[in-house]
């Protein structure tokens, strides 16, 4: 394009109209901006003839009407004009339907604006190839030599056919580049013949006959299946046209497999964000029993037990407290957060993510070995993307073996490198081929089935090992087995001193015996805490919800409230409000009690209390010490004095 692209931008938040339009003036752009849908359909239906708009960018949820209506619009004027939805309130659904109305591409709030100018750049080079393959159609009928030059160059496969075999006549390079095949062996194919499978090779009369009748005809999700067995998914479009003095089919076939593996990515997205809500009820639903289960054996435990009746209660709790792991890990996992960087232990790092794969491996005869030392030095990390990593490369091997060897080993290591922790994985499946190992770090690439795999895992994790300052490559011996590593560099907090902090020393009980409020919808909760307050001498009274602790609150001061977060009714944070409004040393006795711990909107409000705050499942030590806490802190002097009540359920 030798003139300056005209791009027209559409967006009704003034601020990132104006950012977006500095950011691709500077990048010598000629931008065209528009505040609401109505005023960019008419600058598209009055500007298009003298100075046309080559790309138009538009928010999907405008004040007065949809982006994809001005999509539509843009199709009506310009069929050629690439279009670029931006939306800060992402859909699956919404994000397909823009690609499938014709959007080059689709992208989230808060704009990544490298990526963003990647797509610009992208979506005007497909508008010029787009206008160079509609001339080519234009100059086909005019001249044989000229046809030649100009298709030779289109970026779409275009190929004539005999309309009653469907065998072609004749093929462009890009042709021969979509099918895998030369052009020699084209001309001694017919379409049917590229299809993958035989319900795709149904298709072909149909397209045939529909040219015939109608003059023209597309069928979309085709698969063309490669001599190397891959597949490639192709829009076509077919017209009859007449070709020295006889019909022909005129065909053109998109390669639109980036565009599918999108959409499946799309769709992955959507069922994460769906486990990410189904992990925090699951939390809360898990969590609660699990609390019950270990709080009571720790109970049991601390009394005094033959010696086969100790063992199996230390045998229960362990395995409840391996249970509650799991369900930390999957919350933490299943949670969308924004990278950030903390000092984080690789070691937890590598426990936690082979924590998620341990049923999995136990199910499919996978055979883990771990080895590192315990202690590896801490780092600069975020720990939620490194766990991505390692289970995008454990569960590729995973899959590898069980396809190849119906299990395996798998062996995981970490060790200390010139001032980089490395961690190595390595598997005995059947290992990469020389020719495929260059490309296994690109996105889409996928050596699984269609449906199976988006093929981003690994593109993924490059990216999130590049972003850490670090490195990620592969070994592997065909028939043996495939090993990656992972280097990222030792970092440690800028401005921060390490101090070995002293041994933390269990708070005393308070002088004199404390009196709580333990407000729970559950049960055996409620019966929990009150049987380790009892413990300690503490009188304990007990509400199964927001508004039953309300009315207790009114004519009490407790020394300590214990409130679950998440309850019907009226909820742990709406009940805190209400005590901060009306008494804000009562409030600042809260303890806050969730099984949701990994909810950034939890953390966010209980940090923004400065309350102190325990997570379900609890250790009974670490409970303890938190109410004694919460009781020895200097509070004034109580407007009502609390009475020695005995335990109230």
């Amino acid at each position: 394009m030798s003139y300056p692209a005209k791009i027209l931008i559409t967006d009704d938040e003034k601020g990132m109209l104006l950012t977006l339009s500095a950011i691709l003036e500077d990048e010598g752009y000629q931008v065209v901006g528009c505040q609401n849908g109505d005023e960019a359909i008419r600058y598209l239906s009055t500007e298009m003839g003298e100075s046309p708009v080559d790309l138009v960018i538009s928010d999907l949820k405008l004040t007065d009407m949809s982006g994809l209506a001005i999509l539509s619009h843009l199709k009506q004027v310009s069929s050629d004009a690439a279009f670029i939805v931006i939306t800060g309130n992402a859909t699956t659904e919404t994000a397909i339907e823009a690609v499938n109305q014709g959007a080059f591409a689709y992208h989230i709030k808060p704009l990544d604006i490298d990526a963003l100018t990647t797509s610009i750049n992208n979506a005007l080079r497909q508008k010029s190839l787009l206008t160079e393959n509609r001339n080519l159609l234009e100059q086909v009928q005019q001249s044989e030599i000229k046809y030649r030059t100009l298709v030779e160059k289109a970026n779409a496969g275009i190929f004539t056919m005999e309309p009653s075999t469907g065998g072609f006549i004749d093929v462009n390079l890009k042709m021969e580049e979509i099918s895998g095949r030369s052009r020699e062996s084209l001309l001694n194919m017919t379409l049917p013949m590229l299809f993958c499978s035989e319900s795709m090779q149904s298709n072909a009369p149909e397209l045939l006959c529909r040219t015939l009748e109608q003059g023209q005809a597309s069928i979309n999700d085709l698969y063309f299946e490669r001599p190397n067995g891959d597949e490639i998914c192709v829009d076509l479009n077919t017209t009859l046209v007449e070709y020295h003095g006889k019909k022909v089919i005129l065909g053109i076939a998109r390669d639109v497999t980036e565009r599918k593996a999108t959409e499946e990515h799309i769709r992955e997205t959507s069922k994460l964000v769906s486990v990410g809500k189904l992990a925090a009820g699951v939390a809360h639903e898990i969590n609660n029993p699990l609390t019950v289960v270990m709080g009571f054996s720790q109970i049991l435990m601390n009394q005094g037990q033959p010696e086969a009746v100790e063992s199996r209660l230390q045998g229960i709790f362990l395995e409840a407290e391996r249970a509650a792991k799991i369900v930390k890990n999957l919350l933490s996992f299943a949670r969308k957060h924004e990278p950030e960087k903390q000092y984080v232990s690789v070691t937890t790092v590598l426990e936690r993510a082979l924590e998620l794969k341990a049923p999995d491996f136990r199910i499919n005869n996978i055979a883990l070995t771990s080895q590192w030392d315990q202690d590896l030095p801490y780092t600069m990390a975020d720990d939620n993307q490194l766990i991505e990593v390692i289970l995008n490369i454990v569960t590729n091997a995973e899959q590898a073996m069980i396809e190849a060897n119906n299990g395996g080993a798998l062996v995981v290591g970490a060790s200390v490198s010139e001032g980089n922790i490395r961690i190595s994985i390595s598997d005995n499946g059947p290992g990469i081929p020389p020719e495929r190992r260059h490309e296994i770090f690109d996105p889409f690439f996928t050596t699984k089935e269609v449906g199976k795999g988006t093929g981003l895992g690994l593109s993924i994790s490059y990216g999130i090992i590049k972003l850490h300052g670090g490195d990620i490559w592969v070994e592997s011996d065909l028939g043996i087995g495939t090993t990656f590593h992972i280097e990222i560099p030792i970092l440690s907090p800028s401005g921060v001193l390490e101090i070995e902090e002293p041994e933390k020393q269990p708070t005393p009980a308070p002088d004199k015996p404390m009196h709580v409020l333990v407000v729970d919808d559950e049960a055996n909760i409620r019966k929990l805490v009150a049987s380790l307050l009892s413990l300690e001498s503490c009188t304990v009274d007990l509400a199964e919800n927001g508004n039953e602790a309300w009315h207790k609150l009114q004519s009490d001061f407790y020394d300590c409230i214990i409130l679950d977060l998440k309850m019907p009714g009226m909820g742990g944070e709406e009940l805190y409000w209400l005590i901060e409004g009306s008494n804000p040393e009562q409030a600042s006795k809260v303890i806050f009690v969730t099984g949701d711990i990994a909810s950034q909107e939890t953390s966010k409000f209980i940090s923004g209390t400065g309350n102190l705050s325990l997570s379900k499942p609890f250790n009974i030590a670490e409970f303890r010490d938190l109410v004694f806490q919460c009781g020895s802190r200097a509070k004034e002097e109580a407007k009502i004095s609390p009475e020695s009540v005995s335990l109230n359920v």
